[in-house]
């Protein structure tokens, strides 16, 4: 069975550093994958609010400014999206 999805990172540290793009990819596979256009919204939309809420882990925190961590990101992701249910 030919693969749809290929892994990006060769570690799952180096992913868990990078919650945001993680979490949008799992937006990315309910959209195109699965066809689940409303659920990959949500998700998309909290993860926007949470960054536009200051939730910044380092790799996109601006220079000097407090980072979260990924645990601290993540779950200001997952209090937006409950906040939207």
């Amino acid at each position: 069975m030919k693969t749809l999805f290929e892994k990006v990172w060769e570690r799952h540290e180096v992913a868990a550093e990078y919650p945001c793009g993680t979490i949008l990819s799992v937006a990315l596979l309910l959209r195109h994958s699965l066809e689940l256009h409303e659920e990959a919204k949500a998700i998309q939309t909290a993860v926007y609010r949470a960054i536009a809420g200051g939730a910044r882990t380092a790799d996109i925190a601006a220079p000097g400014a407090q980072a979260l961590t990924t645990r601290e990101a993540a779950d200001a992701v997952v209090k937006e999206l409950k906040h939207a249910s």
